[in-house]
């Protein structure tokens, strides 16, 4: 009977060990909402789409990421981030944790999990809504937690929506956009 009980909790650490989100994360995920989404309420799904995660897995098997500034009607590049092979590893070991389902409901304040099967019937709805669903990665961080690559998309409807990877970087207590790796729309 110990024996039984020991292993049921064992099992139970093991399932909710899955929802557990690190500090930096939540931060990280509140900042996005309030900061660039301006979002006082997320509606979101618990995963990133199949093309998402082949697109992600795609750019970030890089080792160097350049950082560019608009001039006039120019890119130039002012800056590169260049990925340690230790990094690389890192990273690769770390976009395998985004397949499949990565959030639980109740993730942030005024925020609500959705499942597949309703985003799937909300997307091939007929007209445009006001209320976005939101899909993102776990942000990946990097160097003692100063750097994060972050994937989020959002849908009004299947024909309105769009979605990115970009880089962030920690100054001053505050996540900063650096650059986008890449922007697609739908």
């Amino acid at each position: 009977m110990k024996s039984f009980l020991f292993i049921l909790a064992f099992l139970s650490c093991l399932s909710t060990a899955h929802c557990q989100i690190s500090i930096e994360t939540k931060n990280f995920l509140n900042q996005m909402r309030n900061t660039w989404l301006k979002k006082d309420s997320l509606i979101y799904t618990g995963s990133i789409s199949d093309d998402a995660f082949r697109d992600i897995k795609k750019e970030l098997s890089r080792d160097t990421f350049w950082i560019y500034k608009s001039s006039g009607n120019m890119l130039q590049k002012i800056d590169s981030l260049i990925l340690t092979c230790d990094e690389k590893a890192y990273v690769s070991n770390e976009i395998q944790g985004l397949q499949g389902k990565m959030w639980d409901d109740n993730l942030l304040d005024n925020s609500k999990l959705v499942t597949q099967a309703f985003f799937d019937k909300f997307k091939f709805q007929k007209g445009i809504t006001s209320t976005a669903i939101y899909s993102f990665s776990k942000p990946i961080f990097l160097r003692d937690n100063t750097i994060c690559f972050f994937y989020y998309h959002y849908s009004y409807s299947h024909f309105i929506g769009q979605g990115e990877l970009s880089i962030y970087k920690k100054m001053d207590n505050q996540w900063k956009y650096l650059e986008v790796l890449f922007f697609s729309s739908k």
